[in-house]
């Protein structure tokens, strides 16, 4: 797991430490507290580096609602940039947005949300059952980052 001091969150994410303050006050005031859409789409539209779609929001606020993310998910998510420079983190930052629980693994529920996204249209239980038996190679019942990325042919 990566370090979530400052000084690592600014190197990992190329932040100044103003930049970060701004991230960290946004973070601080969604965390665990109601707040439409909109109005969390217009915070962050206000933050540097911000790459966050509207079709992103529901994710964030499903993952901000309950408190439970770290403000280096939280820049994941708000800055991820599509850098074909370096396809591994681009790869491994893909994963820890949809590893919702910051478990390492993508489980059932988490992999019929990514399915769901990149398909554009609800995905069936039973389909999502289908790609997990095919995909869990050491059949554990979750996805790790190895078998993700031999998922999507990497």
């Amino acid at each position: 797991m990566a370090e979530e001091t400052p000084e690592a969150l600014c190197k990992e994410f190329g932040l100044t430490a103003d930049e970060l303050q701004q991230y960290q006050e946004l973070f601080d005031s969604v965390i665990g507290k109601q707040c439409s859409d909109s109005q969390l789409f217009e915070g962050i539209s206000k933050l540097p580096k911000n790459t966050v779609e509207k079709e992103d929001i529901d994710y964030l606020q499903k993952t901000l609602g309950d408190g439970h993310i770290s403000l280096r998910k939280f820049l994941i998510v708000v800055t991820y940039v599509d850098d074909d420079s370096d396809p591994e983190r681009k790869l491994r930052n893909i994963f820890a947005l949809y590893d919702m629980d910051n478990s390492g693994y993508l489980e059932k529920d988490e992999v019929k949300y990514l399915i769901t996204k990149l398909a554009g249209f609800e995905v069936s239980d039973q389909q999502v059952e289908l790609g997990m038996q095919k995909n869990d190679t050491n059949k554990d019942g979750k996805i790790s980052f190895e078998e993700f990325r031999s998922m999507l042919g990497q």
